[in-house]
């Protein structure tokens, strides 16, 4: 198993350039399970900063927004 980082390479930072993409967001709910769910705007414009699209919605927001280690800021707020 891959360790958890912390920060995104200047080399995933260039792959998330690319126009054309499809992206995944994978979260955990309270008791561990997972769910996913598929982006398509999705931006790395600092190492320790994804930008996804407000679409992602329901489930996944709701548990990225419940984790402490993660800040979670609806744009323009």
């Amino acid at each position: 198993m891959t360790a958890a980082r912390t920060h995104l390479t200047p080399e995933d930072r260039l792959a998330l350039a690319a126009e054309s993409k499809v992206g995944i967001v994978a979260t955990v709910d309270g008791s561990g399970a997972p769910h996913v769910t598929l982006i398509t705007s999705l931006s790395a414009p600092a190492p320790r900063l994804l930008v996804f699209g407000e679409f992602c919605a329901g489930r996944s927001k709701a548990h990225l927004a419940a984790l402490d280690d993660i800040r979670h800021r609806q744009a323009g707020r």
